[in-house]
């Protein structure tokens, strides 16, 4: 008898342990503890001390994480940013961002870590390249870029297999990639108005074969003769 009450006793204790280290651990606040600080590291590095993060920031509805951020004028109150730090890596819940009419001129390779990002816009801003990590995005379907600096689209844009339209329209490419040919969700290509003159017959069978282009794409691009 002594021995089934010593042994209650010790698995009373374990069971009391065991709730103490539950109490001492609780589940991290990650809205909180990672999201808000991050949005707020990007508010802070473009001088944006005054705008709350969730002025520009949307949480999911059961406010766990942040999964839209909205940094257009529009949103902060006509301010504009230039810099997007490698803090918007943190934002691991987000599937939208909106960079639009900013002053950005380039995207940090931590915009990699966005893995459920579906929708990003970054028209009207400074861009003159993108990170190949960018392009990499595995759930990315809605990329716009449309008037910017940009020179080239990385090789890397292959990898975006669920990518359903690309908008980089009023930009300063020179060219295409071969690896374009490899994004079969694609149902939506404006590269108008760039110096893309000349392009390797397999890209372009394939681009109007899939009614991105038309036999005359040469007529909406900019400097070609």
């Amino acid at each position: 008898m002594r021995r089934l009450l010593a042994l209650a006793g010790a698995a009373c204790i374990v069971a009391l342990w065991s709730c103490a280290d539950d109490e001492e651990t609780p589940p991290v606040d990650t809205l909180n503890e990672v999201d808000l600080p991050a949005v707020r590291a990007i508010l802070d590095a473009n001088d944006l001390t005054g705008i709350a993060p969730l002025q520009v920031a949307t949480p999911d509805a059961g406010y766990t994480r942040v999964i839209e951020l909205n940094l257009r004028p529009s949103a902060t109150g006509g301010a504009t940013i230039d810099t997007i730090p490698p803090d918007i890596g943190r934002l691991t819940g987000l599937t939208t961002l909106f960079l639009d009419n900013n002053g950005i001129r380039s995207l940090p390779p931590q915009i990699g870590a966005l893995r459920g990002l579906t929708y990003l816009s970054a028209t009207y801003n400074s861009l003159q390249s993108l990170p190949a990590e960018l392009m990499t995005l595995p759930a990315l379907e809605d990329l716009m870029l449309s008037h910017n600096q940009i020179t080239a689209i990385p090789s890397t844009v292959g990898g975006l297999s669920r990518l359903q339209a690309l908008r980089i329209d009023y930009n300063l490419l020179q060219g295409l990639p071969y690896q374009v040919t490899a994004l079969n969700a694609l149902v939506e290509f404006d590269f108008t108005h760039n110096n893309v003159c000349d392009l390797d017959t397999n890209t372009q069978q394939w681009l109007i074969n899939r009614n991105l282009i038309t036999v005359d794409w040469k007529t909406a691009q900019d400097g070609c003769p």
